[in-house]
């Protein structure tokens, strides 16, 4: 039993100095890659981060600064991508949503999105103010709240406390439950729904998944669609304005 012990431990510390080794280096890359990119050798700079990325590493910051990158070297479509990954994993970062805005605003196509309800654009505006992880500590902080109110309630049965322990905590269950669906909707809207990025200048979306098939419309670089079904190399995807049609897969990346 000692023995495995001393393997697990050995194992854990190897495993540790590894990671922090790793570590060290994607930051000491990122430095690199920063400071190349403020001298403007923005091709070196773009180098660098995609090493970071290849080691299997992922961030907003990483994925903020080669969406900046390829705006500078005029890739507008790889530019909306990295900015979209940054965004999907710091939704409410200004400067994120700043720089997209940017770059949408070079984009070709000018897409005019079907109105929703504002309760709807509302709700789902503070669903995608945080991200999975947000939510869920955000519900876990909550539930303690309401389970410390409910351990007070009984421990002050007698007591004045009682009658304002009571509302206190009706309060933060009905915060528990709306969090709850919050973070519940969230889940379902990472899970039910895959986007894409134009990175081609143009593509031909087709009326079925064939090279022959009929033109449906065309879109442009750097324009963002939701993929709602894929067959073979073909994806089936829709625009905000709820247009449909099929594109080869070659022609775009998913966020």
């Amino acid at each position: 039993m000692k023995t495995i012990k001393l393997i697990l431990v050995l194992f854990i510390l190897i495993f540790s100095s590894v990671l922090h080794a790793a570590n060290d280096e994607a930051l000491d890359l990122l430095k690199k890659a920063n400071k190349l990119y403020q001298e403007q050798n923005y091709e070196e700079a773009l180098r660098y981060y995609e090493n970071i990325l290849h080691q299997g590493l992922e961030s907003s910051e990483l994925y903020y600064n080669l969406g900046n990158t390829y705006y500078r070297l005029g890739k507008l479509g790889y530019s909306v991508l990295y900015y979209e990954k940054a965004l999907k994993l710091s939704p409410s970062d200004e400067d994120i949503k700043y720089n997209l805005r940017i770059a949408n605003a070079h984009s070709i196509d000018k897409i005019e999105e079907i109105p929703q309800v504002f309760i709807v654009e509302w709700w789902n505006a503070l669903v995608m103010s945080f991200t999975i992880n947000g939510w869920a500590v955000f519900v876990i902080v909550v539930f303690i709240m309401f389970i410390t109110l409910i351990g007070l309630y009984y421990y002050y049965r007698n007591s004045n406390l009682q009658k304002p322990l009571f509302f206190t905590g009706t309060a933060n269950l009905a915060v528990l439950i709306i969090i709850a669906l919050l973070f519940a909707t969230r889940i379902s809207h990472e899970t039910s729904n895959q986007y894409g990025v134009l990175i081609e200048n143009s593509a031909s979306v087709k009326v079925s998944p064939d090279d022959k098939s009929n033109d449906a419309f065309i879109i442009h670089e750097g324009i963002k669609f939701v993929i709602e079904d894929e067959v073979n190399n073909w994806s089936k995807i829709k625009l905000n304005d709820g247009k449909v049609g099929w594109i080869n897969n070659n022609y775009f990346k998913s966020i």
